[in-house]
């Protein structure tokens, strides 16, 4: 859904897709925001749409990502960074806390 700029085009597809699938059955997704590190993201869509912008790639919101799941089971702890996704905060080689990204990630769960 990177590449869906209308909120319910995206809802539509994430609901088509989780249509079919069987109670218990999850989804994940990810989608770049502009929550860490505003300017170098907003640089790094514009170069991405100036090169390869069809279709072009929209930055999104936790709020937007967290929409997306209305009607499913959005799984613990919610839409957060991926590097916060898991019970233990991701940790680089030497142990300390990876750094944040402006990559949220959420997983429901289909009931």
């Amino acid at each position: 859904v990177h590449h869906i700029a209308a909120d319910g085009d995206a809802k539509a597809i994430v609901d088509a897709l989780m249509e079919p699938l069987a109670p218990g059955s999850h989804v994940v997704i990810t989608l770049n925001t502009t929550v860490i590190k505003p300017e170098n993201m907003r640089r790094a869509a514009e170069a991405y749409n100036a090169a390869f912008g069809n279709p072009p790639i929209y930055l999104s919101s936790p709020d937007r990502i967290a929409a997306l799941f209305g009607g499913f089971e959005l799984v613990d702890p919610g839409v957060v960074t991926v590097t916060r996704w898991k019970p233990d905060p991701a940790t680089d080689p030497d142990g300390q806390a990876a750094e944040e990204m402006d990559l949220f990630v959420g997983v429901a769960r289909k009931s």
